[in-house]
C-alpha cells in the first residue's frame, strides 16, 4: 500500500544529483583511525584522533578502560563481536567528558561493580548519541551525571546489577528512545534531573521497578511498553511531579505504580487518551470528553486511579502501539562504488492519519537537500510497511564524514512535523 504514497519520487538520477552536490561541499576532512590496524589499543586511537576523527574498531575483545575528553565517533565493526571489557578492575569500559561525540555497535561490559560505575559513564557530556549497543554485566549499563542533549537509542540493556539506566544529579533535554531494557534490577532511574525524554522503550522483567522517578520534575514519559516488574513506575518522593506520562502500557507488574507524588499528568485528554493497564476492570461501552455519550472509543468509561490525586483520566482499553516513520540503511560505513540500500518502516496502527510524507539528506556540514515530498497521502490505520530496499544506489565518491536520513509525516495545512525519525551513516 505505502508504495501508492509516491516516495518513488526517489529516482536514481535525483539521488546522484544530491550527491553530487555533497562531493563538492568544502569540509574540513576528518580521518579515519583504524583499531589494531593503526593502533593497537582503542585509547591510544582515541588519543591520537582530532576533532572530528571516526575510530574503528574491529570485531575483537579489548580489555580497556577508554576515556573520551574529544569530539569524535567510535564505531565498532559489529556489537556482537567487537567487545569493550573492563575486567570489573577498571571503572568504567568506556567515559565521556566531551561534546558531540557517537558511540556505536559495541558489546560494553564488565564494569567495577561499585555505585556511579557503569558500561559507559557520561559526566558533563553533551549532545552525544549512544546507540546500537549491547551493554551487559555491569553494574549499571549508563550512569549519567551533569549531562545534556545527548541521546540513547536503539541498545539492549541486558543483566546489569543495578540501572540499565541511570540519569541523575542535573542532567536535563536527554533523549531515551527505542531501548530494549531487560532483566536488571532496575530498569531506568531518573533522580535530581528535569526535562528528560524516555519514549517508545521496551522496559521488562527488572527485579524491582521498570523507572524510578526520584527528586525529578517535569520529565516525558510515552510510548513505552512496561512489563513483569516488581513496580511498573516509581515516584519516590513529594518532589516528583509535573511529569508528563501517558501512552505507555503497564502490563502484569505486581504494583503498576507506586505513587507518592502530585501533581503528575497520566493522559493526553481526550481522544488522544492515556496508559493501559492490565489490571483495568472497567468497559467501553461510552464515549466523548465526559464518557456520557453512545458508542466505545477504545477509552475506559471510568478513571484509573493511583493515589495521592494522580488519575489517568481516559485508560486506554488495548496496549499502545506507536506510530513511526523509520528510515534506515543496510550497514553504518560506506566507500565509494558500494551499494546503498535505504529501508522505510512505517506504521500506523492507531488511526488513519493524513500528512505530506517527507524525505530528505542531511550533509556532513549541516546543508540538507530534499529528495521527497508528497503531499496530503492518507495512512489508513492497520498499515505496517516495511521494505528494507525501498531504494537501491550505487554511491559515488563523496565528502568524508556523517551523513544522516531524514523522514517525516508533516500536517498538510501547516507542516508541522507529525513523525520524524533519522538514519546516521558515514562516508569514509
Amino acid at each position: 500500500m505505502i508504495k501508492k504514497i509516491g516516495l518513488s519520487i526517489l529516482l536514481v538520477s535525483v539521488v546522484t544529483s544530491v550527491f553530487a552536490l555533497a562531493y563538492n561541499v568544502q569540509s574540513v576532512r576528518a580521518k579515519v583511525i583504524t583499531v589494531p590496524d593503526d593502533y593497537p589499543t582503542i585509547q591510544q586511537a582515541v588519543d591520537a584522533a582530532s576533532l572530528g576523527d571516526t575510530i574503528f574498531v574491529r570485531a575483537g575483545t579489548y580489555h580497556e578502560n577508554v576515556f573520551i575528553g574529544k569530539t569524535v565517533m567510535l564505531v565498532g565493526e559489529d556489537r556482537n563481536t567487537t567487545v569493550i571489557d573492563g575486567n570489573g578492575d577498571y571503572r568504567r569500559p568506556v567515559y565521556i567528558n566531551a561534546e558531540n561525540v557517537l558511540v556505536t555497535r559495541f558489546t560494553i561490559r564488565n564494569s567495577r561493580f561499585e555505585f556511579t560505575y557503569a558500561g559507559i559513564g557520561l559526566y558533563s557530556a553533551s549532545s552525544c548519541n549512544i546507540s546500537g549497543n549491547i551493554i551487559t554485566a555491569n553494574f549499571d549499563g549508563i550512569f549519567a551525571t551533569y549531562s545534556f542533549n545527548n541521546t540513547i537509542s536503539n541498545n539492549i540493556f541486558d543483566g546489569n546489577n543495578w540501572n540499565g539506566v541511570h540519569i541523575r544529579d542535573g542532567c536535563t533535554n536527554n533523549v531515551i528512545i527505542s531501548n530494549t531494557i531487560q532483566n536488571n534490577r532496575n530498569g531506568m532511574s531518573l533522580e535530581f534531573t528535569t526535562n528528560n525524554y524516555v519514549l517508545e522503550n521496551y522496559i521488562a522483567y527488572h527485579e524491582w521497578d521498570g523507572i524510578d522517578i526520584m527528586g525529578s520534575r517535569e520529565n516525558t514519559v510515552i510510548g513505552n511498553t512496561i512489563k513483569y516488574c516488581f513496580t511498573g513506575l516509581y515516584t519516590g518522593s513529594k518532589d516528583d511531579n509535573m511529569n508528563v506520562i501517558y501512552h505507555n502500557s503497564f502490563m502484569y507488574n505486581t504494583y503498576q505504580v507506586t505513587c507518592y507524588s502530585y501533581p503528575n499528568t497520566w493522559d493526553n485528554g481526550y481522544p488522544s487518551g492515556g496508559n493501559y493497564w492490565s489490571n483495568y476492570g472497567g468497559s467501553d461501552f461510552k464515549s466523548g470528553p465526559y464518557q456520557n455519550e453512545t458508542g466505545e472509543d477504545g477509552l475506559g468509561d471510568t478513571k484509573y486511579g493511583m493515589g495521592e490525586g494522580n488519575v489517568d483520566n481516559y485508560p486506554l482499553m488495548k496496549p499502545y502501539t506507536p506510530q513511526r516513520i523509520l528510515p534506515y540503511t543496510d550497514k553504518y560505513t560506506y566507500h565509494a562504488g558500494d551499494v546503498m540500500k535505504l529501508g522505510l518502516h512505517v506504521i500506523n496502527l492507531e488511526h488513519a492519519i493524513k500528512g505530506c510524507v517527507v524525505i530528505w539528506i542531511q550533509f556532513p556540514n549541516g546543508t540538507t537537500r530534499t529528495i521527497s515530498h508528497v503531499h496530503s497521502k492518507l495512512l489508513q490505520a492497520g498499515l505496517d510497511y516495511n521494505n528494507p530496499s525501498y531504494k537501491t544506489f550505487t554511491l559515488p565518491s563523496l565528502t568524508p564524514g556523517i551523513y544522516k536520513w531524514h523522514a517525516a509525516i508533516l500536517e498538510p495545512t501547516l507542516h508541522a512535523i507529525i513523525l520524524e525519525d533519522t538514519a546516521q551513516w558515514q562516508f569514509i
